[in-house]
């Protein structure tokens, strides 16, 4: 049986083409929720510098990413 890697950074013996087990799953839902929440929180220290340098109606904030996190 061949192992399958999972986000954070471990394995687990299966088939990649199956759905994860449920607690593989949790694993990756929390680690992709907590990456949300840090580029959430960096996000907003940006906007609010710009607000207290009085800038925030000057200034085009763009995110990008690509598809994945």
């Amino acid at each position: 049986m061949s192992e399958t890697a999972v986000p954070n950074g471990s394995y687990y013996p299966g088939n990649a083409d199956l759905p994860w087990p449920i607690e593989v799953q949790q694993i990756a839902r929390k680690g992709y929720y907590a990456a949300v929440s840090q580029t959430d929180f960096c996000i907003g220290r940006v906007l609010d510098e710009l607000e207290a340098l009085g800038l925030e109606k000057d200034t085009l904030v763009v995110a990008h990413a690509d598809h994945g996190w």
